[in-house]
């Protein structure tokens, strides 16, 4: 048998594969469409004092208009990073550190 015999002898199984395969290539495409109307901000910044970095230190981020707290912790150097936050603001913000005053900052947008 050869192949356009086979491709005669099986049209209707090719053609239910075909649209079956078009079918999940739309529904992934369409979800990744979606997926891109996503937005989201970032607060991202270095903690110091007058020696240095302050590994450890706590960042706390409140969305004023909806309570929503976001935290993190800073890494060896000093650097953290909050992501996925809320678009817009206005943001209360606190930073503390064992042994030291804290730190806010309010209405950052």
């Amino acid at each position: 048998m050869n192949l356009a015999n086979f491709v005669l002898a099986n049209y209707n199984l090719i053609m239910k594969k075909i649209t079956i395969l078009t079918l999940i290539a739309i529904f992934f495409v369409s979800i990744a469409s979606f997926a891109q109307g996503v937005t989201t901000s970032a607060i991202s910044g270095r903690v110091l004092d007058s020696t240095g970095a302050l590994p450890g230190a706590n960042i706390i981020a409140t969305h004023v208009p909806t309570g929503t707290v976001y935290g993190a912790v800073t890494d060896f150097d000093g650097f953290y990073r909050l992501t996925n936050l809320r678009p817009g603001g206005p943001y209360n913000v606190v930073v503390s550190y064992v042994g030291f005053e804290d730190y806010t900052l309010n209405g950052f947008s």
